[in-house]
């Protein structure tokens, strides 16, 4: 699976939030063949896992959400936003 950082949007002091295009090769896609799961559940799978994150306390940044939207007429090339926070 390739990956690429479109970019980033800060919300001051509140964090930020981060756009990645994600797109499956022929390897991603026999895994989620093998896990019997649709591309966007893998896709979803495979984003958080790598974006979610506990913070160790007050004025650390964490991560429990991620987006995952999907190329329209394209089941090979997503949009994945990876929500982080800062607990206050």
């Amino acid at each position: 699976m390739k990956t690429t950082l479109i970019g980033r949007i800060e919300h001051g002091i509140d964090g930020h939030d981060r756009y990645e295009h994600f797109e499956l090769d022929e390897e991603a896609r026999n895994q989620a063949l093998d896990q019997k799961m649709s591309h966007l559940e893998w896709v979803r799978n495979v984003a958080e896992d790598r974006g979610f994150f506990d913070g160790s306390g007050p004025g650390q940044l964490f991560c429990n959400s991620v987006t995952v939207l999907p190329f329209p007429y394209n089941e090979d090339r997503f949009v994945v936003i990876t929500h982080i926070q800062r607990d206050i």
